[in-house]
């Protein structure tokens, strides 16, 4: 990779006593969005050969925040900066004097990843093979799973290794799958992606989240029905208003939420549909059981100010 455009992210975290230590870094050709960093007593530094400066940006220093009693504060650090091909050596400095942390810069990474089949096996346990350029105590390998157009789920974080199996059981299927994969020796990144593979699709997922089971409705009130709905492989994600609700066969709302009026004592059928191709659909059957006391549409019509 050239250094023209690709921009340097260093983590870390700074403690009382100054101490740096750097956590997974990596570079990257696009930043989303580069911290809004106004002020800062901390920056990072592009230095040449000679150890002249050549650029300097401000770096963004939080508050690390933890739950541990009595720990000692930290603080986050993390810093862009662009390379440059006359840079030699990247820095941390503090307060534009103190040095917490130099490295040479390393050269770009290399990374290739492949499929040992071109289908995922039944149980959906995939084979990878890796080869990637020498690896420093830092680096680290990501794996994410695309099962579709901007359609992601993450897989791995942490060392590379060789050889890998992932387990797609849980994952969403689809005939153009991949796993896309990102590797840093520690400062720099390389990404590859597999060739597309199939994977079985698994299809959406229905369910009635209320009224739970052993539920007893009081007759005459009104009884609110909610439902979970999971379609990963849907282009667009799940339809929402594609879910049908029917009490006793008598469509009764459509949507994550709907609300029935006037139920009678007695048991009653509740079915949920959601109307994919092909449709999926679960049902319950709930009991109402007749008010020991007048409802509140029984009382007699008062006026509160007389």
């Amino acid at each position: 990779m050239d250094k023209g455009n690709e921009v340097m992210v260093v983590r870390g975290y700074l403690d009382r006593a100054g101490r740096f230590t750097l956590r997974r870094s990596r570079s990257t050709t696009f930043v989303r969005q580069w911290p809004p960093v106004k002020t800062s007593d901390v920056a990072i530094e592009l230095l040449d050969a000679g150890g002249n400066v050549l650029h300097r940006e401000l770096a963004e220093v939080t508050r690390d925040i933890t739950c541990d009693p009595g720990a000692s504060r930290r603080l986050r650090v993390l810093a862009h900066i662009e390379l440059r091909d006359d840079a030699d050596t990247v820095r941390l400095v503090r307060d534009g004097k103190l040095e917490l942390w130099r490295a040479e810069i390393p050269p770009a990474p290399s990374l290739r990843i492949a499929l040992a089949t071109r289908r995922a096996p039944k149980d959906r346990k995939v084979q990878l093979r890796l080869n990637y350029s020498a690896a420093s105590d830092q680096a680290h390998l990501t794996l994410v799973y695309q099962w579709g157009d901007r359609r992601f789920r993450p897989l791995y974080v942490g060392p590379p290794a060789e050889s890998m199996t992932v387990d797609l059981r849980d994952m969403p299927g689809g005939d153009s799958c991949r796993v896309v994969a990102s590797y840093s020796n520690g400062l720099r990144s390389a990404q590859d992606a597999t060739a597309a593979f199939s994977v079985p699709r698994i299809g959406p997922t229905v369910a009635i989240a209320s009224p739970g089971r052993g539920f007893v409705h009081v007759a005459g009130t009104p009884l609110t029905l909610e439902a979970s709905l999971r379609d990963d492989e849907r282009p667009g994600g799940p339809a929402y208003e594609a879910l049908l609700w029917t009490v006793d066969g008598v469509e009764s709302g459509r949507g994550l939420v709907a609300s029935v009026d006037g139920l009678a004592a007695g048991r009653h059928k509740v079915e949920l549909t959601y109307l994919a191709d092909p449709p999926t659909s679960t049902g319950m059957t709930i009991s109402s059981r007749a008010a020991e006391v007048a409802t509140a549409e029984e009382w007699e019509a008062w006026d509160p100010m007389r």
